[in-house]
């Protein structure tokens, strides 16, 4: 796949977070991978564990909220050579993620994600491709097919998961309309020009000038 297509097909990136976490994520401009905030506060029992319902950890006096892995049936899945469900969390928990879409909002599993959490009033996050792009130098995005998060028995076939759940931009064979998700391994810089919404309608402020 073309990264530089994809980027003109879905130009913007979605991110939901709890409101808990926002005054963090915007005092660093970025945003880590759970993994990342679960060894910093010292939770590294939780790094290969299904959260079940949203998790509160503190982190350098703060709360931060990460959301329940639910919907991650074990199941449900067919896994790769060697790979259990202990391994795929790990795996997801060094990613952040993110939902592709327009200027209209998110692709219809970004919205039923959102839909899902409703109840919460998370925050949306929205980031054009291209700007996030620079402002991590030489990060390199992966694709995903699927919600991975959320496995399905279609069929009577099992979702697969393992190490190519997440596939960089050559291994990815497909097209832009076949990406659910966009995730990268590594703390994400966000740039200036990230907003910030209470829903993926909006209306939307800059990350800098929210008040939230």
């Amino acid at each position: 796949m073309d990264l530089y297509q994809f980027a003109r097909v879905r130009p913007f990136l979605f991110h939901l977070t709890s409101r808990n976490n926002i005054r963090r994520i915007k005092t660093a401009s970025s945003l880590d991978p759970a993994a990342t905030l679960l060894s910093h506060a010292g939770r590294a029992d939780l790094l290969n564990a299904r959260r079940r319902g949203h998790r509160q950890i503190q982190l350098d006096g703060e709360l931060v909220v990460l959301r329940d892995q639910d919907p991650l049936h074990e199941r449900a899945i067919a896994f790769d050579p060697g790979w259990d469900l202990r391994r795929f969390v790990g795996h997801v928990n060094q990613h952040v993620f993110f939902w592709p879409g327009t200027l209209d909002g998110p692709i219809p599993a970004g919205r039923n994600h959102f839909e899902r959490y409703a109840s919460d009033q998370p925050l949306v996050l929205r980031i054009g491709l291209y700007q996030l792009l620079v402002a991590n130098g030489q990060a390199e995005p992966r694709f995903c097919r699927f919600n991975s998060g959320a496995p399905r028995v279609t069929g009577g076939r099992r979702s697969p998961r393992g190490a190519t759940t997440y596939q960089c931009a050559e291994e990815f064979n497909g097209t832009s309309s076949d990406v659910t998700e966009v995730v990268f391994a590594h703390r994400v810089v966000l740039p200036p020009s990230t907003q910030i919404g209470h829903s993926y309608g909006g209306p939307w402020c800059t990350l800098a000038a929210a008040s939230i």
